[in-house]
């Protein structure tokens, strides 16, 4: 098999797989197989989910843990964190290492070209985790500020939090990097150093934010309709297109789908540009079926498949 210039890598164990195969299917549905390879952290999948992936030429590696004081101590879907910052040496020979979130699904594959393209001009590519419709940064008051505060201080101390936790957090969930960036190894320290204070479940990504906020690694900034957060605000559904789009104009459909903590399984009100809401969750292929069911019963014809 001939190997593309970028890999897709995420991670599971076994509660994960369904998310994970679902986060395949859209890679495969939208067209992002044609210009990328598919890799997997096997973090303790079962036999049969090996061999579900296996079959669909994935690349599966069992990881070793990074840092020496984890083994032993962290569980061990924790390497899905630390391991992130070791990508281009845990999956050699790829140009681009391109990080997603099991919990995420691809929507429109074409954001993956502009992934590629900052992380070709700056070394790194990610998306700063602030938006006009993220609730907790306009409507959160002082608790979303005191929470990123209190990650980085746990990892790198009171007088870097003071200084930081008024910058955004830039996404760990989403970020494709050159292999040959300096950034890797940067990043590598960073979270060596947090993890050495605390494991903690933020650690890799208040490392990425204090890597990227000090300074001392430039990175290529994308909005945040290339990865929406789903737990800082829902996006908007397109009942015409059956898209996930941006809640305020001009309604971007949204190219990757984050769904963090319970916004991957529950359902909620979705608000819709016609101004009503629909009572859904936000996972694979979910809008286009809204759309479809609305359009037969108003005795249309779909336009999506």
């Amino acid at each position: 098999m001939t190997r593309k210039p970028s890999i897709i890598v995420s991670g599971a164990d076994a509660p994960y797989f369904g998310w994970l195969k679902d986060l395949w299917l859209s890679w495969k549905g939208t067209g992002a197989d044609k210009t990328s390879d598919f890799g997997v952290l096997d973090l303790g999948l079962e036999p049969e989910q090996r061999a579900w992936l296996e079959e669909r030429d994935v690349t599966l590696v069992t990881p070793d843990w990074p840092y020496e004081n984890l083994e032993g101590t962290a569980p061990e879907w924790y390497k899905a964190m630390v391991c992130r910052p070791f990508l281009p040496e845990i999956f050699p020979g790829w140009d681009y290492v391109f990080w997603i979130d099991a919990d995420s699904w691809f929507q429109d594959a074409s954001v993956l070209d502009l992934f590629v393209q900052g992380a070709t001009q700056d070394g790194f590519c990610v998306v700063p985790v602030v938006d006009r419709a993220y609730k907790p940064q306009f409507q959160g008051g002082r608790w979303f500020l005191n929470w990123q505060k209190s990650c980085i201080e746990t990892g790198f101390g009171e007088e870097t939090a003071e200084s930081l936790y008024r910058f955004p957090i830039i996404s760990a969930g989403a970020i494709c990097g050159a292999t040959a960036a300096p950034h890797w190894k940067v990043w590598q320290d960073y979270t060596e150093l947090a993890v050495s204070r605390q494991a903690y479940r933020e650690a890799e990504q208040t490392a990425l934010c204090v890597m990227v906020h000090l300074g001392s690694m430039k990175a290529h900034f994308l909005p945040s309709w290339c990865h929406w957060v789903c737990n800082m605000a829902f996006p908007a559904i397109d009942l015409e297109q059956g898209l996930y789009v941006e809640p305020h104009l001009p309604h971007t459909p949204i190219g990757i789908i984050g769904m963090p903590g319970n916004t991957r399984s529950g359902s909620f009100d979705m608000p819709t540009l016609d101004g009503g809401f629909v009572h859904s969750t936000v996972g694979y292929g979910t809008a286009k079926k809204i759309a479809r069911e609305r359009q037969e019963a108003a005795g249309e014809s779909p336009d999506n498949g």
